[in-house]
């Protein structure tokens, strides 16, 4: 009898252990995919003349200027959120204070991709807003990493959810969201 449960518990575990190495592989590769093959967003809008796509790539670098710096100290402020809230006693008034602070930060991020958008926008024929509406502007509504934590707004990775503004879709890509486009965590 003891030796049927060591060979169940022994299958068991290996059933487990190729799970997660088969999962772990699959990671992976679609972080390797993702890396070796950027979209932009002229890349997918139709129709776009050289002088458009030239003059979306200078708003583009424009933009990741701007918010690069922000989400630098988005992510600073949610280190240090992580670092009071490991803490035996927590101060909760500088965890509230800090949450104030990456709340603001989130907005900013949001407001600087909003502009950027409606800038892009700007460059367009009324057929290529129609389809920049529809897959670039990222409709984004609530989302959950799977192995994270709840969040609304854009998504970032399917294991890698961490908080508002994070969802189900792998480096902070909404279906058809431009890369670099916004990136706001």
């Amino acid at each position: 009898m003891k030796t049927k449960q060591i060979i169940a518990t022994a299958a068991i575990s290996a059933l487990m252990f190729i799970g997660t190495i088969s999962a772990n592989a699959q990671s992976e590769n679609r972080a390797k995919m993702d890396a070796s093959k950027p979209m932009l967003c002229d890349q997918k809008i139709p129709g776009l003349t050289e002088e458009q796509k030239t003059k979306i790539n200078d708003l583009r670098t424009a933009h990741m200027k701007e918010v690069t710096p922000v989400k630098n100290v988005l992510a600073e402020k949610n280190a240090r959120l992580n670092t009071l809230t490991s803490a035996d006693k927590a101060d909760m008034t500088e965890v509230n204070k800090t949450i104030d602070e990456i709340a603001k930060l989130k907005g900013d991020l949001m407001k600087m991709r909003v502009s950027h958008q409606t800038k892009v926008k700007a460059l367009l024929t009324d057929e290529q807003k129609v389809y920049f509406n529809a897959h670039m502007g990222g409709k984004k509504g609530m989302g959950k990493g799977m192995h994270g934590r709840n969040g609304m707004g854009q998504g970032k990775g399917m294991h890698q959810g961490n908080g508002m503004g994070q969802g189900m879709h792998r480096n902070g890509m909404n279906k058809g969201e431009c890369q670099n486009a916004d990136s706001s965590k």
